[in-house]
């Protein structure tokens, strides 16, 4: 293109040299001389970034992969920044919203950038072990390969002693919630005496069966563990006080959320807290789902320390056998259809034919545990800013129900919705509002106002419900749509009118 532009250039300047019988302006004299120069070196520097951007490519195969595939650090950003200009803020919706805080994109690179050089440092162990010369990714996949060159029933053995023998001392940590798998591994731990070299470390979500807490007792006692390591919420020490801070139902109004504040914050903040390198997990293939192709060894994609699986293929009769075999003690919900065991309100019973499990979160169309997969929801900035913003509404909530008993206002739940309102035998004014909700909040006095000097002359029954946590039941959900909070209604024979501001509404 240029030195077709050069060409045209000079046969313009000829002609006008004929014609004039000078030059005012030349592609090559003192003037034009300067321009054609930058623009060569512009070009040649153009040639060379691309050679160069092609042989990193060649030379680094598996980020070229990862790209292709969606899931390498460039599109993993571009899909960040994505998500930050598409997301939206809705004052009255009945989630609450949380804005993606606003980083420069420079300084989000700078992060990514930040958080990739820790990830290689933190493998460096991993990549010396097999020889050093290439990414932890690289290190791994042939890691992967030998271990996986092993009897089955010696993966464990072998891939716990590797780990003692490459990682310090407590810079190693099993993650536990003393289901079966993790049993075994802490028995394995033992009989290798390797026990006081890992940190164990258990996440208390508060929300656990009382079967479970008693079996970490038992395990701490049969196994001598001196210094479990528990983790919860921070805000909170009891499921009680939990509830009063976040509300009952968290986990079924907003499940990302509850995940990030009972596992996620938790389990990140401990493996901080005890410089962490790589944790060991009790997952494995069998369980389907989302580990259906998990490996021996990986990286963990939420901060780039090492994720171990030592029971990666192993399946439940061969777990179930080993803790029999050793006599060691479980969870006796497991013989009760228990297979997987979580939290109270995520666990149920698992019927003849249906996978291991499939108790954990029915129909809710998942299969995980939030800490496994915290990198694929929202980012940790976004679920704080949330988690705070609910809690502060949890702190007003005491106050406000408090000062409704006081007027004669009743409180709705989705349990007795039918009875309290549908089946009431008198005229309700409901609110439903959400506690976190700062226009909820304000409109606190005016209702409580309407309350105490409408309820005495009209003897209708005045009621709140938290729609956040709790939905208006199906057979009533068309008489009460809830669009925003807050919502007024009135309910009387059979019918509702909803308050849109006009007088004549009623």
């Amino acid at each position: 293109v240029v030195l077709s532009w050069h060409g045209r250039k000079k046969r313009v300047l000829e002609q006008k040299i004929e014609e004039n019988g000078k030059v005012t302006w030349g592609i090559f004299d003192k003037n034009g001389g300067p321009v054609t120069i930058v623009i060569l070196i512009f070009v040649g520097l153009c040639a060379v970034s691309t050679i160069f951007s092609w042989q990193s490519a060649s030379t680094h195969p598996h980020l070229a992969r990862q790209e292709q595939s969606g899931k390498g650090p460039v599109l993993k950003f571009a899909r960040e920044l994505s998500s930050q200009k598409e997301t939206q803020t809705t004052g009255n919706s009945q989630k609450p919203e949380s804005v993606e805080p606003k980083i420069e994109d420079s300084q989000k690179l700078a992060l990514l950038q930040k958080q990739s050089k820790i990830a290689e440092e933190l493998l460096s162990p991993v990549v010396d072990a097999v020889g050093g010369g290439m990414t932890p990714a690289d290190a791994l996949m042939i890691l992967n390969g030998k271990f996986s060159d092993i009897a089955v029933a010696d993966q464990p053995r072998e891939v716990l002693k590797w780990v003692a023998s490459v990682f310090p001392k407590k810079k190693w940590a099993q993650v536990t919630s003393f289901g079966l798998s993790g049993l075994v591994i802490t028995d394995l731990l033992k009989k290798l005496d390797l026990l006081n070299d890992a940190s164990i470390m258990t996440i208390d979500t508060l929300h656990l069966f009382p079967e479970t807490y008693q079996l970490i007792e038992e395990a701490k006692d049969h196994f001598d563990i001196t210094e479990l390591k528990v983790y919860r919420n921070k805000h909170v020490a009891s499921r009680d006080d939990f509830e009063r801070q976040y509300g009952a139902k968290l986990w079924k109004a907003d499940a990302p959320l509850y995940d990030y504040i009972t596992k996620v914050e938790p389990t990140r903040r401990g493996l901080e807290q005890l410089g962490i390198v790589a944790w060991i997990t009790g997952r494995r293939r069998s369980q389907g789902g989302e580990r259906e192709h998990l490996q021996l060894l990986e990286i963990d994609e939420a901060d780039g320390r090492l994720k171990i699986n030592p029971l990666a293929n192993w399946d439940f009769d061969e777990v179930y056998k080993a803790v029999k075999w050793n006599n060691l003690p479980y969870n006796p919900l497991v013989d009760k259809g228990y297979a997987s065991i979580g939290d109270v309100h995520s666990t149920q019973r698992v019927a003849g034919g249906e996978g291991e499990r499939a108790g954990r979160w029915k129909g809710q169309n998942r299969t995980e545990c939030g800490m496994h997969l915290s990198a694929r929801h929202e980012s940790a900035e976004v679920l704080a800013q949330r988690a705070d913003r609910v809690r502060s509404g949890y702190q007003w909530e005491q106050g406000a129900v408090v000062r409704a008993k006081e007027i004669g206002i009743i409180q709705v739940t989705e349990e007795d919705f039918k009875r309290t309102v549908l089946g009431a035998g008198a005229p309700v004014v409901l609110e439903i509002y959400s506690p976190w909700c700062p226009h909820c909040r304000n409109f606190e006095p005016t209702f409580n106002l309407l309350a105490g000097t409408l309820a005495p002359k009209t003897h209708a029954i005045f009621a709140r419900m938290d729609g956040y946590q709790n939905s208006v039941p199906p057979e009533a959900a068309k008489l009460f749509p809830v669009p925003d909070v807050p919502s007024l209604f009135v309910y009387a024979g059979g019918k509702a009118v909803q308050y849109t501001g006009v007088s004549q509404d009623y």
